[in-house]
């Protein structure tokens, strides 16, 4: 565990019925109408938590990298979007990224600071603990 302050390493709520909402990246504004007829949003990815307020709360299910990096890599995601969207086409953790896909996607600049530091210890963390995938 390191001692800076927590980062966000997934930004999701459950709604009251049972729904999900997940925001992956800044500004991923999503919003639903839950069966209780109340809007819920959330919004910021990893940079902040945005949240609605409502009579009936979201649960809150977010992240953060304040525990062992055993956890940390079932949270964090790398998202695929396809040209000019703003919804992912899919989020994967980064413990079910293969190998050489991290190596490639270390090879580019990367968006988010988070992912620059966590990467790199996937790789580290599979090659102590055997997990050469």
């Amino acid at each position: 565990m390191s001692t800076h302050k927590p980062r966000i390493i997934l930004n999701q709520i459950r709604t009251p019925d049972g729904t999900v909402l997940t925001s992956w990246h800044t500004h991923h504004y999503v919003a639903y109408v839950d069966a209780n007829g109340e809007k819920y949003v959330i919004d910021g990815g990893l940079d902040y938590l945005r949240r609605s307020s409502n009579k009936t709360p979201a649960e809150d299910l977010s992240q953060y990298d304040n525990q062992p990096f055993s956890e940390i890599r079932k949270y964090l995601h790398v998202c695929e979007y396809d040209d000019g969207s703003n919804e992912p086409s899919q989020c994967i953790p980064i413990k079910d990224l293969e190998k050489s896909y991290i190596e490639s996607i270390l090879e580019e600049p990367l968006p988010h600071e988070v992912l620059q530091d966590y990467l790199p210890e996937e790789l580290i963390y599979r090659k102590t603990t055997g997990l050469n995938k």
